[in-house]
């Protein structure tokens, strides 16, 4: 009986269920090739946060009232740099938004990218 309750027992413990509600490096093999990939992601989105940061910093108020023209100019301009237009960056956008594991960890690298940053220019 022992045997047979530690048989069940090591069975139980080394089935891993597999779970939406945690983050596996195996669900970015499920982003469809139509998406735009998540390092590229991150790249475009530490782009945009930098340049949303500039525009609130700039001490202008004519540039402040501006700001929306100025945003939509740097976003432009971030797009092409990338290769992408504005288009497809928002589906590819939408995909992460319902996908909130994988757009976590997007901004995990663009925290990290933005970190290093920081820390090459301090």
């Amino acid at each position: 009986m022992r045997v047979a309750f530690f048989w069940v027992l090591l069975l139980a413990v080394s089935c891993k269920p597999h779970s939406e509600l945690i983050y596996e490096d195996e669900m970015l093999e499920l982003i469809p090739d139509s998406i735009i990939g998540p390092d590229k992601m991150a790249a475009i989105l530490m782009d945009v946060h930098l340049a949303e940061a500039t525009v609130q910093e700039t001490a202008s108020d004519s540039v402040r009232m501006q700001k929306d023209k100025i945003l939509a100019g740097y976003y432009g301009y971030i797009l092409e740099l990338h290769g992408e237009n504005q288009e497809h960056f928002v589906q590819s956008y939408r995909y992460y938004e319902a996908h909130p594991l994988i757009l976590n960890r997007v901004y995990q690298q663009v925290i990290e990218d933005l970190s290093l940053l920081e820390r090459k220019y301090k």
